[in-house]
């Protein structure tokens, strides 16, 4: 009979798969609670953004934010993610 999945089964899983990776074991807890971390946050953010694109306005005089304005509208959800998960594995 299958156990069901929870999250100390996704936790471990995903720990093992760090260690098997190389990675040392603080360095393979940290990183796994970060993965979780990060796409628990990108979960959320995805339904919320939104429709329409963010606009000078809006920022306000924020420079820094200014600046990438046009990467904060143009870059595809997936790609970002995909970006933060290399990021976190690089080593």
């Amino acid at each position: 009979m299958a156990r069901p999945s929870d999250g100390n089964s996704t936790s471990a899983a995903l720990i093992a798969a760090l260690l098997d990776g190389g990675y040392p074991e603080r360095e393979a807890a940290w990183t796994a609670f970060n993965l979780v971390y990060f796409v628990l946050g990108l979960t959320q953010e995805e339904p919320a953004l939104p429709q329409r694109p963010i606009t000078a306005e809006a920022i306000g005089e924020r420079p820094a934010l200014q600046r990438v304005l046009p990467t904060l509208n143009d870059v595809p959800f997936d790609d970002r993610f995909a970006f933060g998960i290399a990021r976190l594995l690089e080593r």
